[in-house]
């Protein structure tokens, strides 16, 4: 495959039709995947190797960068993702309601991240204490017709019967 630059770029594939190698022309990217397609090593053109690893249910649940610097995900049952740590210490904790709606997202500083769903699970609010509220209104499709910023500014958007943004 050549790029608009003019470089050329080859693509190597495993039997599962998986991109296993990227070949440029200042070096090359290669993957490994395991059963479920999930990408568990991603070395660079460097050489730098970052680990990936999943759960039974094929959650990702840990990143091994270059550096050796480890980030865990932790779910619940459902699969929702209750936080996040980096290097062993928690950077964010999520809550869910009985939907499993993301309602809050606190960081390890303690600043926390509100959101508000209408009956068809869609994100209505979005609230930050520091920085304001978000608000969205959507069509009947589910569509987002309507995103207001803190400051009252709007953005439209319109649809063709495909769902594909017209006009915005």
């Amino acid at each position: 495959m050549r790029e608009e630059n003019g470089n050329v770029i080859i693509y190597e594939s495993d039997e599962r039709s998986r991109n296993i190698k990227t070949i440029y022309e200042d070096g090359e990217e290669s993957f490994q995947y395991n059963d479920r397609n999930q990408i568990t090593l991603y070395i660079d053109k460097n050489g730098n190797k970052t680990h990936y690893k999943y759960d039974e249910k094929g959650n990702r649940i840990k990143i091994i960068n270059p550096l050796r610097e480890e980030k865990e995900y932790i779910y619940d049952r459902e699969g929702n993702l209750l936080s996040m740590k980096i290097q062993g210490q928690e950077k964010r904790r999520n809550t869910y309601d009985k939907k499993g709606n993301l309602i809050k997202s606190t960081d390890s500083l303690g600043r926390s991240i509100e959101f508000l769903y209408n009956e068809g699970k869609l994100a209505v609010e979005r609230i930050e204490p520091d920085k304001g509220r978000w608000e969205t209104e959507y069509d009947q499709r589910g569509n987002i017709k309507v995103m207001r910023n803190p400051f009252g500014e709007e953005t439209r958007f319109t649809y063709d019967n495909l769902n594909r943004i017209i006009k915005k």
